[in-house]
């Protein structure tokens, strides 16, 4: 269980470092959708801390924040769907330099291998926490695949049909498994919290 806790904690750290990232890029290329994924981050921040100040909490408050987690992914996530809709549609252009490629491929590398190790480890010690824990890793993963897909079309799109053809087929796929994935836990965290 320790390493669990530290493995969030560090998860917890890294996060908050994406989110002065994304807020840089955002800055740099004065680019609404960084600026969102600057605010998804801290979102996902105030999820971590919730998940490691319950790490010692009885079973029926860590299922709250279980529910918690996925109350926070739910909504925020409706918010990058919306920024991605304007970015299908074609009404939000992005264009960035190519340091910020390379920067937004290095964050999704990270966060895919992170997700991955924990999505492989940690299956001794199964508690609502920690498989929020997985979850979030799993969501924020997707979300930065997303983000990656956007800069790499940005850079180097081509055909504008193409471009919107792979951001509604990617934008579809992540948000319907981020949607499916936080109803469930929210129907799972309030069955074990009544005592269904």
């Amino acid at each position: 269980m320790y390493r669990n806790v530290m493995f969030l904690r560090a998860n917890t750290v890294m996060t908050t470092l994406l989110a002065v990232f994304m807020a840089i890029m955002g800055i740099l290329s004065d680019s609404v959708f960084f600026y969102a994924l600057a605010v998804y981050y801290l979102a996902v921040i105030s999820i971590r801390y919730a998940l490691v100040t319950g790490t010692d909490a009885d079973l029926k408050n860590q299922w709250r924040r279980y529910r918690y987690s996925a109350c926070v992914l739910l909504v925020i996530t409706l918010i990058v769907l919306i920024l991605n809709m304007f970015q299908i549609l074609g009404e939000y252009a992005l264009s960035y330099p190519w340091y910020l490629i390379y920067g937004v491929a290095l964050v999704c590398f990270i966060e895919v291998i992170s997700a991955s190790i924990a999505f492989f480890t940690n299956r001794r010690h199964v508690t609502p926490v920690i498989l929020a824990m997985k979850n979030c890793n799993v969501i924020v993963a997707a979300v930065s695949l997303l983000s990656l897909q956007y800069s790499l079309n940005a850079k180097f799109g081509g055909e504008p049909n193409f471009t919107m053809m792979m951001g509604a087929s990617m934008g579809f796929v992540i948000f319907g498994m981020i949607i499916v994935l936080s109803i469930y836990m929210i129907r799972n965290s309030t069955r074990k919290i009544n005592g269904e």
